[in-house]
């Protein structure tokens, strides 16, 4: 038998026990639920930071902050 007979014997008896072993006994997720407990409120925001208004448009959009 050729190398690549072999090869091509090889890999059909891996995926043949492959396909066997996941219809037999899939394998069963251990992860947790993915709904968290309920927030009540926001746990954490954002800092409020003042919008920039450079000089040359301070006419046109309000006072200044200075």
């Amino acid at each position: 038998m050729s190398r690549l007979g072999l090869f091509l014997l090889a890999f059909a008896l891996a995926t043949a026990a492959f396909w066997f072993t996941m219809l037999t006994d899939p394998p069963r997720s251990e992860a947790g639920s993915r709904a968290g407990p309920p927030a009540s409120g926001p746990a954490w925001t954002p800092p409020v930071r003042e919008r920039f208004v450079p000089e040359e448009l301070c006419g046109r959009f309000g006072a200044c902050p200075r």
